[in-house]
């Protein structure tokens, strides 16, 4: 069990018991004569108290608090029930008026609902608030005595501790022993401070979403960013390859041209031994990618070669092309190993 003190403050008197596990360790009462004399009569019975940490509940009696049992409102959220009560306090509670501090709560929702409605002077509730605070007590209820609620395992306590502070401060050893009441009173300015701090951290909570949007997406930036990096050494790593290979395609392409024109030329006898004397006398740097033999005996290449000057020269010692001309301008082109000149080169009949 936690330490803690009860407090019963009635009109003109507030008396407190001090409880820990072993039961009442310290009883006193004070009088007082108004708000700002209870406020002082608290901080004095405070400054008496044994040593230590205490939490503190405090219970209103019947004389200081009003409480009501109310059947037939309308159903609504207990926030709004709340709120109802605070806005109409005049319609239910006595006010002599002086501004009260109000509180509300359902019993039952069902058909002939019922709700409790409590009301207290708002000076006292701030009094006792001030006094306490002030004092160093944490305060976990101020709230109507009859709200305050003992389980069945303190009832136990609760007699011995009855038994030896006497009927007079059963209420405040039922608010020691009380957990958290249903109905409580906060005082204007803690309300106050209550909803700025529920508007603060609602107002953080936004904040840190947006926070972890943000973050998320940063994150899907870089390792988008990444992922394209990566990309990019990849690509480059394969460009040699794909240039070669590419190259490589042309030159087979070039290659199944060629066997196309062999084998519709290769029948006749002296073709063959045409395409045999090119063959043999190319150098290794040139090749043939075209060819069109006539029946008047002329001969007409394309020839692509690292110089097709060279080519045309070696071709020229032969006797068949030895009139062997390039035909228009010798074009050049880069590919992925080195560079290359293409032209067509033809001889004329009788060669």
């Amino acid at each position: 069990m936690v330490r803690k003190l009860g407090f019963d403050v009635s009109t003109g008197v507030v008396r407190v018991v001090a409880l820990d596990r072993k039961g009442v360790v310290w009883a006193a009462e004070c009088r007082y004569d108004g708000p700002e004399s209870l406020q002082s009569a608290l901080a004095s019975l405070v400054s008496e108290r044994p040593a230590g940490r205490w939490r503190a509940n405090v219970a209103l009696s019947g004389d200081v608090a009003q409480c009501k049992l109310i059947y037939g409102l309308s159903s609504m959220p207990a926030a709004d029930l709340r709120r109802h009560v605070a806005l109409e306090y005049r319609r239910y509670f006595l006010t002599d008026g002086e501004p009260l501090v109000t509180d509300a709560a359902w019993m039952t929702r069902e058909a002939g609902a019922s709700s409790v409605l409590a009301a207290a002077p708002a000076s006292l509730v701030e009094a006792i608030h001030q006094g306490l605070g002030d004092a160093g007590i944490e305060i976990v209820a101020v709230s109507p005595a009859m709200c305050c609620e003992a389980s069945l395992q303190d009832v136990a306590m609760l007699t011995a501790s009855l038994a030896e502070t006497g009927a007079s401060y059963a209420i405040a050893v039922l608010a020691a022993l009380s957990r958290r009441p249903g109905i409580q009173f906060i005082a204007p300015h803690r309300a106050a401070e209550s909803e700025r701090r529920q508007k603060t951290n609602a107002i953080r909570r936004i904040a840190l979403a947006l926070v972890a949007l943000l973050a998320a997406a940063a994150i899907r930036e870089v390792r988008l960013a990444l992922f394209v990096r990566d990309a990019s050494v990849e690509l480059a790593r394969l460009r040699g390859s794909v240039e070669r290979v590419t190259a490589l395609r042309a030159n087979l392409d070039s290659v199944a041209q060629a066997i196309e024109v062999l084998e519709g030329v290769l029948a006749p006898t002296s073709h063959g031994k045409t395409l045999e004397l090119i063959a043999t006398t190319l150098p290794d740097s040139a090749f043939v990618t075209g060819m069109q033999l006539a029946g008047d005996g002329s001969v007409r290449l394309v020839i692509q070669a690292r110089r097709v000057s060279e080519a045309i020269r070696a071709l020229r010692r032969r006797h068949a092309f030895r009139n062997l001309g390039v035909d228009g301008a010798i074009t050049r082109e880069r590919l992925s190993d080195g560079d290359w000149e293409r032209a067509t080169a033809s001889s004329a009949p009788g060669t």
